[in-house]
């Protein structure tokens, strides 16, 4: 019998962004190399696989969209042909992927335990998704969720014998904090004379501005009509690009403030986006808000964002009411408007809502602490297919 670690770990994946390299190699080190990743380089408008070379990862698995984009096949997607009884698969658990399925069986016919490794739940999730992803979570031997909080609400509706496990999503926070350390006062001072910031109080967005799901950056946009009538030195700062861009400038110029917004477009490098995180009220998502809420907390910034939980994705798990951030009632702008309003006017609590958030990321939503679980749920899915195939 194998000992822990000396088996292989076959993920399969949509994509592999660049957000989830780090993970993938501190996973691999991990696990001294016996670790392999399927994945395609681009799959229709989502997130295209980072441009770099890795030996795990492989990205020779062109997809192809079928039906009027409806479901997705990768090609060749099945695990390693050195794949035996007491590896593990991991698989990615969107039922649109209709590879995914075969990727699992082979696993199956071969002896090896099956992880499921997603979110539960999503804000687009439809019920006929549900019921398939629950029908996946009763196959395998493990499910990996996103969220302890996930895993609580997970574990009642599947067998005893699968381990539901919360990963607590992380990303890696490495580059905030060099940024931070880089970034002294004096330094973020200049630049803040050299973008015409003093004065300005910074609501910050940062993400993909899509229109399905939409981001809310919209109400932020009206929320500023309230905020100027008080203060004019509010400033929306909007990191990112999408399909919904020119609707949102152009709302921003039927509302009278387009003065009162600034679009920087999409930027990938940290070392440029560091300073407008560092020098800004808080980071502002009015809408279903994900993985950025701890980009935002990796910089000690506080989280606005809505109170539908149910409306977010599983990061939002994260977000502590009071505590690293605030919530206002979703789709209410002068609502969103008072909270922007109660930070500028109390820096005292800003700062402890600051320090908490800087804590929530790197001391409890770590990269290391969520390579532990992944490897916890390998295992026990590899001591099932052990016991299974013997």
């Amino acid at each position: 019998m194998m000992s822990a670690g000396q088996y292989q770990i076959h993920v399969q994946q949509p994509t592999v962004p660049h957000y989830r390299v780090p993970f993938f190699d501190a996973l691999a080190e991990r696990h001294e190399g016996r670790v392999q990743v399927y994945a395609s380089r681009s799959v229709g408008d989502g997130p295209a696989s980072a441009k770099v070379d890795r030996n795990y990862l492989s990205l020779n698995h062109d997809c192809s969209l079928l039906f009027g984009k409806r479901v997705y096949w990768q090609h060749g997607m099945l695990p390693s042909d050195k794949a035996i009884a007491g590896d593990v698969a991991v698989i990615s658990p969107n039922p649109r992927y209709l590879s995914t399925f075969k990727f699992a069986a082979a696993a199956r016919r071969r002896g090896m335990g099956i992880v499921w490794w997603g979110h539960g739940w999503s804000p687009t999730s439809r019920q006929w998704a549900i019921k398939v992803r629950r029908y996946l979570m009763s196959t395998v031997d493990a499910v990996l969720l996103y969220s302890d909080a996930e895993a609580m609400e997970w574990r009642p509706r599947l067998p005893a014998h699968i381990a539901v496990i919360g990963a607590q999503n992380a990303i890696d926070q490495s580059a905030s904090s060099a940024q931070r350390a880089d970034w002294n006062s004096e330094r973020l001072n200049d630049f803040r004379r050299e973008q015409g910031l003093d004065g300005r109080k910074i609501l910050l967005f940062c993400g993909r501005l899509r229109t399905q799901p939409g981001t809310g950056v919209d109400l932020l946009i009206r929320a500023l009509t309230i905020l100027k009538q008080t203060d004019p030195g509010y400033l929306a700062v909007i990191i990112g690009d999408g399909d919904d861009l020119l609707r949102l400038r152009q709302l921003a110029q039927e509302l009278g403030v387009a003065e009162q917004v600034r679009w920087l477009g999409a930027q990938y490098e940290e070392a440029n986006i560091a300073p407008w995180f560092l020098s800004s009220l808080c980071f502002t998502y009015p809408g279903p808000i994900g993985l950025s809420i701890l980009h935002a907390m990796g910089y000690g910034l506080p989280v606005v964002t809505h109170n539908d939980r149910r409306r977010h994705n599983p990061e939002i798990v994260v977000l502590r009411e009071g505590w690293n951030g605030l919530m206002f009632h979703d789709g209410d702008i002068n609502d969103l408007a008072n909270k922007i309003q109660y930070l500028a006017g109390n820096e005292e609590h800003r700062q402890v809502l600051a320090a908490n958030a800087y804590a929530t990321a790197h001391e409890e939503f770590t990269l290391q602490n969520m390579v532990e679980r992944f490897s916890a749920a390998a295992e026990h899915a590899r001591l099932r297919a052990l016991a299974r195939n013997s």
